[in-house]
């Protein structure tokens, strides 16, 4: 064994796939997706939907049948304007769109497929599943963790940025929002059957109610970066032996948490700054985390893919928007 007559640290990596969730009532295909997949001049075939969800179709310059202004309200809110309560079409804690359902299961056999390749290395193959607990990331994660037969199990920390909440994003608040707690553990199986870690939750809800301030939101953000750099630490694979590891990560998370764990596990202050890291519903970042004692920088986060999202078609396909800046990455193969 090679290892007998090491005389330094070993070299530990952990592979971390950061998948953000599908689709929701919330965040549907809005003006920019549209512009962008029509740019493509691309086929637009007829997409799924929900029941009640309403249906989609181009008007001219591309427009959307829905009330464009309405949509992109909290996009444009200053410090002294008072959304009503709540934004029109916006809810709390809303479950996937039909086109939704379909990008999960895109992202589910994707993953399914680098497990599963022979080509693969064992570091790189999805062996443990993470998610929030919102009901987006449940039903998010439902397929994957069908599709990879592993146990998915709840993490606190994967939530979006504020919380459960009723009322706007952005802007001045009253008072008289009622208090959302999110799902409490049986819902939360009957959503993500086989779901793990949800013990301690009380009865009421996983949320402790109310929107999570944006300091709160920045701590987490560490809090997670430090959850994941120990779980390397304790069982990243030594780089000489890769054929060793026990595998990858999946996270499954949320868009604006996702900008400041990025940033977070960079080594970068995690606040709303000067650099925005968008991705689009069902897209996955895939992060080494190296930990190298024997370095001056004992902790390199490598950023190995960044916003993948060429498993997800262009006729189901939805970007992110973050401070009023959208974009919709097509594909060009």
């Amino acid at each position: 064994d090679d290892r007998t007559g090491a005389t330094h640290e070993m070299v530990k990596a952990l592979y971390v796939y950061l998948v953000r969730h599908a689709e929701s009532k919330n965040n549907s295909r809005d003006l920019h997706d549209s512009r962008a997949a029509t740019s493509m001049a691309l086929p637009s075939p007829k997409e799924p939907s929900s029941p009640k969800e309403p249906r989609l179709s181009p008007l001219k310059e591309g427009y959307l049948e829905k009330n464009v202004e309405e949509e992109n309200a909290e996009l444009s809110i200053t410090s002294d304007v008072l959304l009503p309560s709540p934004r029109p079409g916006r809810e709390p804690d809303p479950g996937l769109t039909g086109r939704g359902k379909e990008q999960a299961k895109a992202v589910a056999e994707l993953l399914r497929k680098i497990r599963d390749d022979p080509k693969t290395e064992p570091r790189l193959r999805p062996s443990f599943v993470y998610t929030s607990g919102f009901q987006r990331a449940l039903e998010t994660c439902y397929p994957i963790a069908e599709c990879l037969n592993l146990p998915p199990r709840f993490h606190q920390d994967l939530h979006e940025e504020g919380g459960v909440f009723e009322g706007p994003r952005r802007g001045i608040r009253r008072e008289s929002y009622p208090l959302h707690f999110g799902m409490n553990s049986n819902q939360m199986c009957q959503v993500l059957p086989g779901l793990q870690g949800t013990e301690n939750i009380p009865e009421q809800g996983w949320w402790v109610g109310g929107q999570e301030p944006p300091n709160d939101a920045q701590k987490r953000a560490n809090r997670c970066a430090e959850w994941l750099w120990k779980m390397a630490e304790e069982q990243g694979c030594d780089e000489s032996f890769p054929e060793e590891s026990s595998g990858a990560v999946v996270c499954v998370t949320h868009g604006l948490f996702m900008d400041r764990l990025i940033k977070a596990l960079a080594g970068l202050d995690p606040h709303l700054g000067s650099m925005l890291i968008m991705t689009s519903n069902c897209a996955y970042w895939l992060v080494q985390l190296r930990i190298d004692h024997d370095e001056n920088t004992p902790r390199i986060a490598v950023m190995a893919a960044c916003n993948v999202v060429d498993h997800v078609p262009m006729s189901i396909r939805t970007g992110h928007s973050i401070c009023g800046i959208a974009h919709c990455q097509p594909s060009y193969t």
